[in-house]
Parts: structure tokens; sequence; C-alpha cells
């Protein structure tokens, strides 16, 4: 089976699944990791495939429209849509590099940070995995203690996502991204 795992971000988005995909490959699986460029090398030599996803957050968090995305308090809706907007230029790209990587897989597993793995996975018929490195929702492990969260939780009580399936309480987060829905659209994936 050929797990193909979608993350972008910093080192710190992507070490983390490179564990995970160690884990997946000693378990007898095929793991590709896609990503960006520069980890390249830290994914191949860890012995996992590699596929390239376009851009290098680090250097764009080290720009000024990076540093806003890190000035924004914990509000993960902030945070979302700052991020929406710093990556703008690079969307469609990034969607069709994902696209590219997940075609022959048996089973995508998505960071919250790479949002057209749901969509993707559903468009090829295959499983969908959600590994959040945090926890995104309220739960009883980590109830609601900041008003940010709060916030999350009562858009998606709101909304009824949290009602509908194990990930749905994460797409209200995807939502953010309605920059993504026209080049989703050219794939022809569907937009939550």
């Amino acid at each position: 089976m050929h797990i193909t795992i979608l993350t972008v971000g910093s080192r710190g988005d992507v070490q983390p699944y490179i564990a995970l995909g160690l884990g997946l490959q000693d378990a007898g699986y095929k793991v590709t990791l896609a990503t960006h460029p520069p980890f390249k090398s830290l994914v191949c030599n860890y012995g996992l495939s590699f596929a390239p996803v376009e851009g290098d957050m680090q250097a764009m968090l080290n720009q000024e429209t990076g540093q806003k995305i890190l000035e924004s308090g914990g509000n993960p809706l902030k945070s979302v849509r700052r991020f929406a907007e710093a990556t703008e230029a690079m969307l469609e790209t990034m969607l069709l590099d994902f696209w590219n990587a997940c075609q022959g897989t048996d089973v995508i597993i998505s960071a919250v940070t790479a949002t057209a793995g749901y969509n993707i996975a559903q468009k090829l018929g295959i499983s969908f995995y959600l590994a959040a490195l945090i926890p995104i929702t309220a739960n009883s492990d980590f109830p609601c203690k900041s008003k940010q969260h709060c916030l999350v939780k009562k858009y998606v009580q709101k909304t009824g996502l949290g009602e509908q399936s194990k990930h749905s309480s994460n797409i209200c987060l995807y939502k953010k991204f309605f920059l993504f829905a026209a080049h989703k659209a050219s794939l022809g994936l569907t937009f939550l």
C-alpha cells in the first residue's frame, strides 16, 4: 500500500511527518512525503520518497507577510486568513503539486496546512486522514480555555460541522482558504 503524506511549512511542520512516515515504512507501507524542495535532502536522508511542492515557507515567514502570521496572537482564524493571503501567489502551483504527488497513492495523510488533501482523496476515491500536530478543536483532553479557541468551537457548533464526521470540525479552518476554490475547481475537485 502506498501512502502519501502532504505537509507545508517550516521544518517543524515537516519533521514530525518524517517520523510518522518512518513508522509507516517500518510497518511495511511505501511512503512518499510531499513538501517544499528545501526539505528534499532531509526527507530522502531518512529513506522516504519525496515529492516537491512549490514554495519555501521558511523564506516567506522571514518576510514581512510571514511575520504578520507569526504575530497573530494565537488566533487560529486570523492565522489561517493571513497564511492564505501570504501564500496566494503560490496556491495554484501548490495545489497542482499536491495533485501530482497523490497520483497512484492509496491513502493520503495530510497536515492541517496542506488543505487540498481531503478534496484530492475525495476526487481519487481513496482514504484520507488528517494528522494535526496540535489540538485544533476543543475536546475532553484539551477543553476550550482561550477566547480564540472558543471562537473556533462556537463556529463548529453553529455550522454543525462537528456532527458530520471525525475530521469535519477541522474543515471549518479549511473553508478560510477560499482562494483554493477556483484552483480546486480547475482540477474537478469539490469545495466543501
